[in-house]
């Protein structure tokens, strides 16, 4: 079964044929332990992983460092319910755009421990990572440590509900212009205590003001640090002298100002 468009480095379209069983017509990956995207594969679009992995019982390990580009529902619930699902290689990737790419791609991954976003600089999608690792109770940390910009609106919107994150930062986004890109972002997460944005600035948000709207709801004790430039500028949207929705949470403007 042919499963969409993916492009190799050289800008031509090439179809990768990759078989698929139907399972109570859902037309799904076959059951292995690991899986390797082949290596001349760059960029995917359009569903191509759709429903691909969900609930594959025995999926344990995925490889997708060859991708350097996604787009189109490319991911959406690729990995749903792969509940000894522990490791992602995105380590290449480093443009999201357009919508849903990683829509529910591993929520309910219980055992997902380690996900390599390491390159990823921009995403411009529409809810791009809407609920992406809810129920990822063993996720401890994330990081996007080349992530500068998020343009899109709800990218992140609840995105780790649930999950087991103790803390986040994002150390170089300096944009993020995105509607309700933080909304409901941290939902429920029991053990967050810390999240730090040291690169956004007083330029960094255009017009938008509900970047982080209820970004910490039914989470509580919670600590978020900003550039202490920052106070004169968004100290007084309602998101944050609420405490982003979340209890007993603390704001703090006490890392280096920034431009």
């Amino acid at each position: 079964t042919a499963i969409g468009t993916i492009s190799g480095g050289g800008g031509g379209g090439e179809t990768v044929i990759i078989p698929r069983d139907i399972d109570n017509g859902v037309l799904k990956m076959p059951t292995a332990s690991s899986y390797t995207l082949p290596s001349s594969v760059t960029s995917v679009e359009k569903g191509v992983f759709y429903y691909a992995f969900s609930e594959c019982p025995e999926l344990n390990t995925v490889d997708m460092s060859s991708l350097t580009s996604a787009t189109g529902n490319s991911f959406n619930y690729a990995f749903y319910r792969c509940r000894n699902l522990t490791s992602v290689n995105f380590s290449s990737l480093t443009t999201i755009s357009d919508y849903n790419t990683f829509n529910n791609a591993f929520n309910n991954c219980s055992s997902l421990s380690n996900i390599d976003f390491s390159s990823l600089t921009t995403i411009s999608g529409n809810s791009t990572f809407t609920y992406a690792f809810t129920a990822c109770s063993a996720l401890s940390t994330i990081n996007f440590p080349a992530l500068t910009a998020i343009t899109g609106p709800s990218v992140f919107q609840n995105a780790f509900g649930s999950a087991g994150l103790t803390s986040v930062s994002f150390p170089v986004l300096s944009t993020l212009t995105g509607d309700g890109a933080f909304r409901n972002c941290f939902r429920s997460c029991s053990s967050l205590t810390s999240i730090s944005f040291p690169a956004l600035t007083s330029t960094s948000f255009g017009s938008v003001t509900n970047q982080f709207s209820n970004m910490l709801l039914s989470s509580s004790n919670v600590t978020v640090h900003f550039p202490s430039n920052l106070q004169s500028v968004i100290g007084s949207w309602s998101d944050v002298t609420g405490g982003f929705g979340g209890r007993n949470s603390t704001v703090l403007f006490d890392l280096p100002a920034t431009a």
